[in-house]
């Protein structure tokens, strides 16, 4: 479960700050999962092969393990939307006097399943996207 703790991070701003970064490393976990198993189906790798070593092992990571069941299953059961998503990447874009190259990568790609009708569906919907999923590779 996602915030099941408090922690404590200082002056006022910080916590949203910290909510936002945290945002942003989720969504590109997610976004980097949908890539993973896109590259299974464009090499003709069994995605189950992939996701085994992946969670087998130090490179675990058990909210992507969820996301990528859900991917594979083509079922977006309701969590944190794409457009809150995306929303916690502007802001965060915002906030920084130079975002990166991937805050960038992972905006656009936001932005483009939002516009394609998938901003209410749960962030692992971004895998549902076509275009979406060729512009993560092709980046």
């Amino acid at each position: 479960m996602l915030g099941s703790h408090t922690l404590y991070v200082g002056a006022a701003g910080q916590a949203s700050r910290v909510k936002l970064i945290v945002n942003s490393w989720m969504t590109a976990s997610v976004v980097a999962m949908a890539d993973t198993l896109l590259a299974c189906g464009q090499l003709g790798v069994d995605p189950s092969l992939v996701l085994q070593a992946l969670d087998d092992g130090p490179l675990r990571m058990s909210y992507a393990m969820q996301k990528a069941e859900e991917i594979r299953a083509h079922n977006y059961p309701p969590g944190f939307p794409l457009e809150l998503a995306l929303k916690d990447l502007e802001l965060l874009a915002d906030e920084r006097d130079h975002p990166s190259r991937l805050s960038g990568l992972l905006r656009t790609t936001l932005r483009q399943a939002v516009e394609d009708g998938h901003g209410r569906e749960d962030i692992a919907a971004v895998a549902s996207v076509a275009s979406v999923a060729e512009q993560v590779v092709e980046s």
